[in-house]
């Protein structure tokens, strides 16, 4: 009998366990992309994107490139930026072979810089968001950077709407 009563259980109850991942009724998606607009402004840095979460056995790395949106994939992971000197790159054979836990004085966390699929409720017509930054600055304490354009997109027909920071 607890044997019945836990399976039946559990067919109830995992269902549920996908329900934080759905958006909620009343609500719609909204994609943000984050760009980063000036990384060429500085040619002896590259910047990395660490990627960990629940979805990933150990981490995902990636070179961000300029305008090219981040992506951290399932929203329940975590994006770390990483700056990175390209001698050191170059000598250890790519970003596949970085030593990153060596590299944590350089981190950014970029809760800021949160690339991701949003909800937001139906009365806001807000369909599409792309944000731009611009490195303000590279030292060994990390990356600095600075919002520059915010660019917004609905689904009601409002023209988009663009704004320069």
């Amino acid at each position: 009998m607890k044997r019945t009563l836990f399976v039946l259980l559990c067919c109830f109850l995992a269902p549920a366990a996908g329900y934080p991942d759905a958006i909620a009724p009343g609500y719609h998606s909204v994609q943000r992309d984050v760009v980063i607009s000036n990384i060429s402004s500085f040619p002896d840095n590259s910047i990395v994107a660490y990627v960990k979460g629940p979805m990933i056995q150990t981490y995902e790395v990636f070179e961000v490139l300029e305008n090219v949106p981040l992506d951290k994939g399932y929203y329940h992971n975590t994006l770390n930026i990483f700056v990175v000197n390209k001698t050191y790159l170059t000598n250890a054979g790519g970003v596949n072979n970085v030593d990153f836990d060596a590299l944590a004085p350089s981190k950014l966390n970029s809760g800021f810089l949160e690339p991701a699929l949003n909800s937001v409720p139906d009365e806001n017509p807000l369909a599409y968001e792309k944000i731009t930054y611009e490195i303000q600055g590279v030292a060994d304490a990390g990356l600095t950077l600075r919002i520059t354009q915010r660019l917004l997109t609905y689904n009601d027909g409002t023209p988009d709407r663009v704004e320069e920071y």
